[in-house]
């Protein structure tokens, strides 16, 4: 983890043998923001369903190993739920909440 900024600020997660990368996404994020998914229709008050910012499947699928058991190398950032989020083949989440960016903000 980084250093800590106000309530919230950047995090790593480590992805678990057995997790998938969209699963480790969400634990990451409700850590980073203290929301949780789904906890309000309108996603206000909770986190807004991944699918909205990334397709989880093709997620999963990009840091699976290749058909001769290769793992693959390379990693994808994207925003969800007011984060900057970027997830990597070393099995690492990371998570910046788009405020810790911004300079003399609120």
């Amino acid at each position: 983890m980084a250093g800590t900024t106000g309530e919230s600020a950047e995090r790593a997660y480590r992805i678990g043998p057995s997790e998938r990368p969209s699963e480790a996404v969400l634990a990451a994020v409700r850590a980073a923001t203290g929301r949780d998914v789904g906890s309000a229709p309108t996603g206000d008050e909770g986190l807004e369903p991944l699918y909205r910012a990334v397709d989880p499947d093709a997620l999963d699928a990009l840091f699976e190993p290749t058909a001769e058991g290769v793992q693959r190398d390379g990693r994808v950032t994207f925003s969800y739920a007011g984060c900057t989020v970027t997830v990597s083949s070393d099995g690492v989440v990371e998570v910046r909440p788009h405020h810790v960016n911004e300079v003399g903000g609120d």
